[in-house]
């Protein structure tokens, strides 16, 4: 008789309900992660495998393994139990190797006890055969199984691991040391003032603009949450994923600039001057890097900004929209505006279909090519108050796509929103080179090592210098 097609002989019901739930689960766990997962992504993708196709080949299989238990199938029903044993036994060996370095020990196990439990199941179903004295399962097609659910369970988590980064580091050198002020913190006095209007706070790298409006303004790379193996960062230890302190070691004072040095990652510089004229305040921030550093979220730099009735933006890239700042939710509900650069270098300006998530929508494009400044124009109302140049943003920013965005959409971005429902609330823009904010997931991706430069200008408007 056929083994393909051969019935599995006086099966007890309770063995048959574990072969419905185990496929039921499978299936359900398949659609529920292709519906959480962002899409969008092109078929050179492995996110585009990992997001649909693999969800797609589990509940293909599943729902012909409830099929054949129905049927009562053995042929069928061992095939399948032995694709998913191999995708749990390949997974959490695949885990535990890859990123030895986070905290995996409990997914790598629990992944390896749901393929142990598979397969003595599928041994007892095997021992029940050979009792009923009918034919084996051709030897052929149990290793076709075990190799494409060892290939796809191996294929899954290395999906996971973030690529090698794609951030642009400048082509610059560190200055020299300053003198050095001691290790710990300055407190006499925290805050400095820069000419008029800027203040510093020298201990946190604060920079605070009071015009016609008030910005706070965080200029030194900063990272967030970090992983030390390419990993999830919510699986990295506390102290990989927190990283170094950032810690102030020397400061020099000039007429118009203070210059400070700060130790994090590698040397750090923040210099802070207020010219006189229409430019306002000049910031350039210094960071460098000694090893690629991988990361969830971080930042370039952070404005927050207050002051205002009505905040809009508009950016050089495409100056004639006035985009105006709302408020957005987390992790759903009112989306969140922001704008990227892809790799073709047009600069876009888009909304999430709800809190951060995709599908997005363009609101705005326009030319920007990587040896540009990037400014934003800072509006109350229709009335323009200053300007944010960006000097470097666009010629570092990594371009590859996003694991947690999907739809075109890459690491870098400008988010911006309102902090509250009314409008007049304080409003954050944060700027990253490469970041995993927008999307779903704690995916991390990286910035190679080197010296990364951050030149910003704060110019008032022409009628707001008038004055």
């Amino acid at each position: 008789m056929d083994s393909l097609t051969q019935p599995i002989l006086a099966t007890p019901r309770p063995a048959r309900r574990f072969w419905y739930f185990l496929f039921a689960a499978h299936a359900l766990a398949a659609a529920a992660w292709w519906w959480i997962m962002p899409g969008g992504f092109p078929a050179s993708s492995p996110r585009c495998w990992m997001n649909a196709g693999m969800p797609a080949l589990f509940v293909v299989v599943a729902m012909a393994g409830i099929a054949a238990s129905g049927l009562r199938r053995n042929a069928i029903v061992l095939l399948a139990a032995a694709f998913f044993a191999a995708f749990w036994f390949a997974g959490a060996a695949m885990l535990f190797v890859l990123f030895f370095a986070s905290r995996v020990a409990a997914p790598s196990l629990l992944g390896g006890l749901i393929g142990l439990v598979i397969w003595l199941r599928i041994r007892r179903a095997r021992r029940g055969i050979d009792k009923a004295g009918a034919d084996k399962l051709p030897t052929a097609l149990q290793l076709c199984a075990t190799i494409c659910g060892a290939a796809v369970g191996s294929f899954a988590i290395w999906a996971q691991r973030a690529p090698e980064p794609d951030t642009r580091p400048a082509a610059t050198s560190l200055p020299a040391d300053l003198e050095v002020v001691g290790n710990k913190p300055l407190s006499n006095p925290p805050t400095a003032r820069v000419g008029e209007r800027p203040t510093v706070d020298v201990n946190s790298a604060l920079v605070t603009y009071h015009g016609a409006l008030t910005l706070d303004i965080t200029p030194l790379l900063t990272f967030e949450s970090r992983s030390p193996d390419r990993c999830w960062t919510v699986l990295a230890p506390q102290a990989d994923r927190v990283g170094p302190p950032r810690r102030l070691v020397a400061m020099q004072r000039s007429a118009d600039a203070l210059t400070l040095q700060y130790r994090c990652d590698g040397r750090e510089f923040l210099r802070v001057a207020s010219p006189s004229g229409r430019i306002a305040l000049e910031i350039v921030a210094q960071c460098e890097l000694p090893h690629d550093v991988y990361s969830h979220l971080n930042s370039l730099t952070d404005i927050t900004v207050s002051g205002q009735r009505e905040l809009a933006l508009a950016f050089s890239p495409c100056p004639a929209a006035l985009i105006a700042v709302t408020a957005s939710d987390y992790p759903v509900g009112r989306p969140r505006r922001f704008a990227y650069l892809d790799a073709h270098g047009t600069f876009h300006v888009a909304e999430a279909t709800s809190g951060e998530k995709g599908p997005f929508r363009d609101l705005a494009s326009g030319p920007l090519a990587r040896t540009d400044r990037m400014t934003i124009g800072l509006y109350d109302g229709q009335t323009l108050k200053c300007r944010v140049t960006l000097a470097d943003w666009a010629a570092q920013a990594g371009t590859q796509l996003s694991p947690t965005a999907g739809w075109g959409v890459p690491v870098n971005a400008i988010e911006f929103t309102r902090n509250g429902d009314l409008p007049g609330a304080s409003a954050s823009i944060w700027i990253s080179l490469a970041a995993t904010s927008i999307g779903r997931g704690w995916d991390s991706v990286g910035h190679r090592a080197g010296i990364y430069r951050n030149r910003i200008v704060i110019e008032e408007a022409e009628s707001e210098h008038k004055k």
